[in-house]
């Protein structure tokens, strides 16, 4: 069931009022961050890949073992329970990234063994992980806004702080933009959702991931999470556009329409 401090963060008064108490908090931890490896790490990412290609993959339905074997020379960014497909393909993410609080509380044991040089985890992580070598930890800017308010621009400096969004996606294109990348690929991010309430919550049921995946069913907060990701994808491009960066979506079918669509066939023999 939702808890009562997920509902009460819904309610926009509570949230303008707590708004200014968020914001010390976060300076506070921010202070903190800047002396973490973690830091370091990201302040390390900046250009690192300036004027290359790199491959965001999805967790989509139309999500192809045999295809993630063709990425395993590439640059790449993955996410969630992407591991649920790991016995289907020698291919392994560049970088592992989860945001997502509900999935590091019930998985965190899953991603603690994964054997990846680079897990790239919401802070909220290291209660459960702790320190790590392979763990860099991601600070996020408040989400403590009013209700209807939109994110209206991206951070510039992911080393001080990810932007809130609702999607690992966005946010693997953020330090992908970060690093330098000039060509950003997308592949099974189908961006189709069959959503179901019960309860309080919304679930997404298996149908909307790819073929493997273990759990029937993802707990969401509600469904306007699903559907404000089309307003950050189109953010999202505008600011790649402004940064000379192409995003192309090179996903076999699904419903993102936001980016110019490609053929992964052809890209991946370039």
């Amino acid at each position: 069931m939702e808890s009562i401090l997920s509902k009460l963060k819904r309610i926009s008064v509570i949230r303008i009022i707590a708004f200014p108490f968020v914001k010390i908090s976060e300076m506070f931890a921010g202070i903190k961050y800047r002396k973490s490896y973690s830091c370091e790490f990201f302040k390390s990412c900046k250009n690192m890949y300036e004027g290359r290609r790199c491959f965001i993959i999805g967790n989509g339905p139309s999500l192809r073992a045999e295809d993630l074997d063709m990425l395993k020379d590439e640059i790449t960014f993955a996410s969630n329970r992407i591991y649920y497909i790991f016995d289907q393909t020698e291919w392994r993410p560049t970088y592992y990234m989860c945001i997502d609080k509900g999935i590091v509380s019930s998985n965190y044991k899953e991603i603690k063994e994964l054997d990846l040089d680079n897990k790239l985890l919401i802070n909220y992580a290291h209660k459960y992980i702790g320190d790590d070598p392979s763990v860099k930890y991601m600070i996020m800017s408040s989400v403590m806004l009013p209700k209807r308010k939109r994110l209206k621009k991206i951070s510039s400096d992911i080393s001080k702080y990810f932007s809130p969004v609702h999607t690992v996606t966005c946010s693997a294109m953020e330090l992908a933009m970060y690093m330098g990348f000039k060509e950003i690929y997308l592949l099974g991010v189908d961006n189709s959702y069959n959503i179901k309430k019960s309860g309080t919550e919304y679930v997404v049921d298996s149908d909307s991931y790819f073929k493997g995946m273990k759990h029937e069913t993802v707990t969401i907060g509600n469904a306007n999470t699903i559907e404000s990701r089309d307003y950050l994808y189109e953010l999202f491009n505008r600011e790649a556009k402004k940064r000379g960066i192409k995003i192309y979506n090179a996903t076999r079918g699904g419903m993102l329409e936001v980016y110019k669509r490609v053929s992964f066939d052809e890209i991946i023999k370039k």
